[in-house]
């Protein structure tokens, strides 16, 4: 379950958002090599995060997080011999968006959000999430690498009435 509340806050458009998510991985069995049932345990993921982000012109917004993170692999049981534990940690996230408009012939550039019918819009953002400190699950003293990601994402639309657009979406 996911919760998601932004906030613009003044009439530059900062923006504020706070975001609540809950992952439940459902039941994991173990078994031994006879599948034969030893313990049931259940998985689960949650993160409350904080964001700000910044309209620096019409065209260009950058975006940040903090983000508290809670992962639960185990419930503190003991798999193959080895202590599993809740952990927590605290990551940060960095985005850029991009948007435009591609020329048409017979007019002038116009960088509006909203577009006019037949006008092209194409847009592009980046964001590096996960920045933060490696995980410990277990109770020696291994640490964890918490996977830092690279995202790209590339959009055309195509306004085919006022406010109207058709998308064409791409993410790497």
């Amino acid at each position: 379950a996911s919760l998601f509340f932004n906030y613009k806050i003044n009439k530059n458009n900062d923006v504020i958002g706070l975001s609540i998510n809950n992952l439940k991985g459902g039941s994991i069995l173990n078994t031994d090599a006879n599948a034969v049932l030893l313990d049931k345990y259940n998985s689960g993921e949650f993160n409350l995060k904080l964001n700000y982000s910044k309209k620096f012109t019409e065209k260009l917004a950058i975006g940040i997080g903090m983000k508290y993170i809670s992962s639960t692999l185990f419930n503190n049981n003991l798999v193959d011999d080895i202590s599993f534990n809740k952990t927590q940690t605290l990551a940060a996230d960095i985005s850029l968006f991009r948007s435009g408009l591609m020329r048409n012939f017979d007019d002038k550039a116009d960088y509006r959000f909203y577009g006019k019918k037949g006008r092209k819009y194409f847009d592009w953002g980046l964001a590096i999430t996960d920045i933060g400190p490696k995980l410990k699950y277990n109770g020696d003293s291994r640490y964890n690498f918490m996977p830092t990601n690279l995202k790209g994402g590339l959009s055309y639309n195509l306004y085919v009435q006022d406010k109207q657009r058709l998308s064409f979406i791409a993410e790497i």
